[in-house]
Order: structure tokens, then sequence, then C-alpha cells
């Protein structure tokens, strides 16, 4: 049993009258999408913080892992940061490499031993300043914008310090 000629007519006339309403309908859509695009407000471009860099003296004693470690996941928070981890030593530490990889801060590990006038003395030594010179150094030789700030590995410093 066939199709009349009337009854493909009439299915073709049909098939065109729905896609008619398909593609009309959609276009209307689209338009009305579009209107509601342009209505919402344009948002502003996201503010970049300048790079912040983090210059932390540090020595050979028992708790320097667990004090980078405490230091280096709250700076782990913070935005567009190198740290700078300087320690008073002749040699690299291994066990400091490992904990500065393992916490994932992007950071830059440099050697700053005390000099030999300062370490023999019986006067006060002045801890640190060889340390925080190297900081220095490198920030003199590489950034040529940002901000820094000493922060030593013994102290614990509150996230919103750093997004001031």
């Amino acid at each position: 049993m066939g199709m009349f000629r009337g009854e493909k007519m009439a299915l073709a006339k049909s098939l065109k009258m729905f896609l008619t309403i398909f593609v009309a309908t959609t276009c209307i859509y689209m338009v009305l999408y579009q209107y509601h695009l342009s209505r919402e407000p344009m948002t502003q471009p996201k503010y970049i913080k300048p790079p912040l860099y983090i210059i932390t003296p540090t020595y050979r004693r028992a708790e320097q892992l667990a004090e980078l470690t405490r230091l280096g996941y709250t700076l782990k928070h913070v935005e567009n940061l190198l740290w700078l981890v300087i320690e008073d030593a002749n040699q690299t530490s291994p066990l400091v490499i490992h904990t500065l990889n393992r916490i994932g801060v992007p950071y830059e590990y440099f050697l700053a031993p005390m000099p030999m006038e300062y370490k023999n003395t019986k006067k006060a030594k002045p801890r640190g300043v060889s340390n925080r010179n190297r900081g220095l150094d490198y920030l003199r030789a590489n950034a040529t914008d940002g901000v820094f700030y000493f922060a030593d590995d013994d102290n614990t410093y509150d996230i919103s310090i750093f997004e001031q």
C-alpha cells in the first residue's frame, strides 16, 4: 500500500511548515540571547597584583623544616609571589630543597653564610643580616617592580597581610 500523491504533498507541506517554525523560533531565541548579553554590565578586567617577593632568612636548627613548612603553606595562598629562602650555611641542604619542592610555592634558594669576623665574636651577632642582604642583591639584579617583605621563618603570619 503506497502513499497517494496527495498524501505525499501534504506530508511535504507539513514538514516544510515544521522546519520554518523551528528555524524562526531558533532565530528569535538567538536574538533574545544576544540582547540579554548586551544588557549585562561589562566586567572590569581583573586587577593584577604586582609581584610580591618574600625574603626569608633561615639557619639550620631542629625546628627549621617545620617552620619553613608552616610559612610555606601560608604563602601558598598568595598570588604572584616569589619566595627567596636564604640560608646561613656553606652548603645547600637537601632537606630544605625537598621541603621547598614539596610545598610547591615558587622559590629561589640561596646561601649567605655569616662572615667569620662575626661568628667568632663574643658580642651580639648580626643574625640574618647577610641573608637579607643576599635577598636584596637578588631583587636589585632581577626585579623591575613589585613589593618585598622580610618574613622570618620563626614567625606566624595572617594571610591578610599579603593581600594588602
